[in-house]
């Protein structure tokens, strides 16, 4: 139990760093987003880059990690999208949100570094690039489209599509992982002190994104958020990566590094984007709600995958 505190509590306590550096005055709101600016187009895509670039994914690449945990990904958002919709008689903007709280998760500032101390940072980083093709083509790309077709800002369904599509492939992050796969499959070296540069801001990424994190929740009413949060985050921490684990046992996949990497991905909480794309279609309240409940919430979730993980299979790398 001692080693999965060591994994977790870290990542945590900085996460209450930063809400109390802003809470305290040291730190404000308006400056925070400076610092999520910077995470979001520099230190991250430096981080995916580097790890990525320098792999043999050709041969480390994992199909069937693809088939089955992309599988469950598009059919949890839609179902939690239709029965939003559909059972529950909400709109089109909120359930599309609701279909994205269950799938989106925060593989890159949470999810990673944790899985990093367990496989070693070259392995989780195939997960890392995968995850976070996942989560923007199958999960923010048909909300963005679903959100921007219910405000009516787009008649035309082909340039709506088009918009969206850019708006995801100009993102720093995934250009980083399209050049990273490129200049892992075509052998492409990197100079050194481009290298050097971008390991610097690699080293930056998570800590500065976790303290982020925290200072983000002073905006956030807490106690309002726990109730209308809650059918979110079981079905966020608990019925996804449940059904992540079934998907991989009922398809025979027997690697457990797979399996769990797969599993604990999954039980993180929802990334920041997903509150911020809340706040830009008029649900911001709700998102946010949403995403302090989980991320609170999610200290319990990695624990317990940590500790199965640990029972079951034993961590790969001695901690």
């Amino acid at each position: 139990m001692l080693a999965i505190l060591n994994i977790t509590l870290p990542l945590f306590l900085l996460i209450g760093v930063g809400y109390s550096a802003t809470k305290l005055g040291f730190l404000s709101l308006e400056h925070n987003r400076g610092l999520g600016s910077f995470v979001l187009n520099f230190a991250f895509p430096a981080l995916v880059f580097n790890a990525i670039s320098r792999l043999d994914m050709r041969s480390e690449f994992i199909y069937e990690y693809v088939l089955i945990y992309g599988g469950i990904t598009v059919a949890l958002y839609w179902a939690g999208f239709l029965i939003s919709l559909k059972v529950l008689r909400k709109k089109t903007v909120h359930s599309a949100l609701n279909g994205l709280g269950l799938i989106f998760c925060n593989t890159a500032f949470l999810g990673y570094p944790v899985l990093a101390q367990v496989i070693g940072y070259e392995k989780a980083a195939i997960f890392l690039s995968m995850n976070l093709l996942f989560e923007n083509l199958l999960g923010v790309l048909p909300t963005i489209l679903l959100c921007e077709l219910s405000a009516g800002k787009k008649k035309n369904l082909f340039k709506l599509f088009l918009t969206a599509l850019q708006k995801i492939f100009t993102s720093p992050p995934i250009v980083a992982i399209i050049s990273g796969l490129i200049f892992s499959l075509l052998g492409l070296g990197v100079a050194e002190p481009i290298h050097k540069t971008l390991t610097m801001l690699s080293i930056a990424a998570a800590p500065v994104a976790l303290f982020a994190i925290g200072a983000n929740l002073n905006g956030i009413h807490f106690r309002s958020s726990i109730k209308s949060a809650i059918p979110i985050t079981l079905g966020k921490i608990v019925l996804f990566p449940s059904l992540v684990f079934l998907g991989f046992t009922l398809f025979g996949v027997d690697d457990p590094i797979t399996v769990m990497s797969g599993v604990l991905l999954a039980s993180t909480p929802a990334a920041t984007l997903y509150a911020l794309i809340g706040i830009q279609y008029g649900e911001g309240t709700a998102t946010s709600g949403n995403l302090i409940v989980m991320t609170l919430s999610s200290f319990i979730s990695l624990s317990l995958v940590l500790a199965l993980w640990d029972h079951f299979y034993g961590f790969p790398i001695p901690l």
